[in-house]
């Protein structure tokens, strides 16, 4: 889960990021602080739980892809879930 929490954040602060700059840029020389700051709470609130089960699933694959389960760890599943055949 460590890297589902790792994608989760990096996603996040990427997006904070990107509505800081374009904030900063559209709105200088007179930048509205308090507009601003609840735009990027908001943010950080909602964007996390939004792309949780996007981030859970992404990693899973990334580690299915690093380590792929070998015979005898599908042969237990499939007993595990009452399957016939390993297809």
């Amino acid at each position: 889960m460590t890297g589902s929490m790792t994608v989760n954040i990096i996603v996040t602060f990427g997006l904070m990021t990107a509505v800081m700059v374009t904030a900063f840029v559209a709105t200088l020389p007179d930048l509205p602080v308090v507009p601003l700051v609840s735009v990027l709470i908001a943010v950080a609130a909602v964007v996390p739980v939004a792309i949780y089960p996007l981030t859970c699933t992404l990693w899973a694959a990334v580690e299915l892809a690093m380590k792929p389960p070998d015979a005898a760890e599908l042969a237990e599943a499939h007993a595990a879930t009452g399957s016939s055949s390993p297809a």
